[in-house]
């Protein structure tokens, strides 16, 4: 989640990741280097980029979105869902 924490406390799911996601614009490389590597291995089933942080992961973590894009469905612009490992590479929202 790359988002205001109050959203994953109300969602009732654990945290995927140790990184929570909260002031993405104070990460430096290796901390993106770290949040991308866990996020792939962690592959949780939604991912919340609000568009404040949408900006700093596109600036800061391009290989990060294009990931997100391609195993996610965009269900928002700020949501994203796993896609199943069996599905079309394609999301119908």
């Amino acid at each position: 989640m790359l988002a205001n924490p109050i959203y994953q406390l109300r969602s009732g799911r654990q945290q995927a990741i140790a990184i929570n996601g909260w002031a993405p614009e104070q990460y430096d490389v290796k901390v993106w280097s770290m949040l991308s590597d866990q996020l792939r291995e962690a592959a949780p089933p939604y991912v919340l980029v609000d568009e404040y942080s949408h900006e700093y992961l596109v600036e800061r973590a391009p290989a990060l979105h294009d990931w997100l894009h391609a195993d996610y469905c965009d269900l928002d612009s700020t949501a994203f869902e796993l896609l199943a490992r069996n599905e079309a590479s394609t999301c119908d929202v």
